[in-house]
């Protein structure tokens, strides 16, 4: 037998010694569900959301409500998350427990109800009962999902927000007190757009390819202007200020889409 066959039985070896005992460690809380003379801890996971997914020292066990899982006694990391957890209205809450053996434990999450608000115009004053709690547009985090706020702004009348549990985007049109001050709604933070991902893709893109032309167009510039400090041709001068005439301009638009698209990211 050659050494690299020796090496390789001796991989072979680890490899599935490392299988074998995760095997009966998975083997272990099995038999947990079965025997009950195990010295084993279980849990039972609840939320106030419904079908919020459970993790438990990064492994997915389900979704809540989940009846009596088992577990090894000691420390162990719970995350839950909720459904559509990829919104960024919505945080993940994770907790340490620590389980003892034989212990049964009613675990119950309950998640934060998190709002975000926009107004026309934007600035305006958000009230939670007398207390002044952000300005539009404006991420909060209410006791309850069913409250009354009130937005208020100089020159506008208030409004009453009454909030739900499945309205997390609220958005409010201030009317003015001006009778002949015209209401212009914006076109980015209207009721119908304000969550609407189109205008974003629409200014990365022309900030991204406005600066490609630019950076295209500086560089056949300096390429021209390199001929005409060899050759001295006055048309190399002529394509010089025609292709920087054009690189400022693109590097102009790519700068005010870039302003815009930190715009629409703020007010959202």
């Amino acid at each position: 037998m050659t050494g690299r066959h020796l090496l390789a039985l001796i991989i072979l070896g680890v490899i599935l010694r490392q299988y074998a005992h995760s095997e009966l460690c998975l083997g272990k809380g099995r038999s947990a569900t079965q025997d009950s003379s195990d010295a084993v801890a279980s849990v039972t996971v609840q939320s106030n959301v419904s079908g919020a997914l459970v993790y438990v020292d990064s492994m997915f066990l389900g979704t809540t409500p989940l009846d009596t899982i088992y577990l090894d006694p000691g420390r162990h990391v719970f995350t839950l998350l909720q459904p559509d957890h990829q919104s960024w209205l919505h945080s993940a809450i994770v907790e340490t427990l620590t389980l003892l053996s034989t212990q049964h434990l009613y675990y119950r999450v309950t998640f934060p109800q998190f709002y975000h608000i926009t107004s026309e115009p934007y600035g305006a004053t958000v009230y939670l009962s007398d207390s002044a709690i952000g300005q539009t547009p404006v991420r909060l985090q209410l006791p309850s999902s069913t409250v009354i706020l009130r937005v208020a702004k100089d020159g506008y009348r208030e409004e009453l927000l009454p909030t739900t549990p499945d309205a997390k985007h609220i958005h409010v049109v201030l009317s003015s007190l001006d009778a002949n001050s015209p209401l212009v709604i914006s076109p980015y933070l209207s009721a119908k757009t304000s969550t609407s991902t189109l205008p974003l893709f629409v200014t990365t893109g022309t900030t991204v390819l406005a600066g490609a032309t630019a950076a295209y167009f500086k560089i056949q510039a300096d390429k021209h202007y390199n001929e005409y400090r060899l050759l001295g041709s006055q048309g190399s001068l002529q394509k010089v200020r025609e292709y920087d005439r054009i690189s400022g301009i693109a590097l102009a638009t790519s700068e005010l889409s870039f302003l815009l698209l930190t715009y629409l990211l703020l007010s959202r």
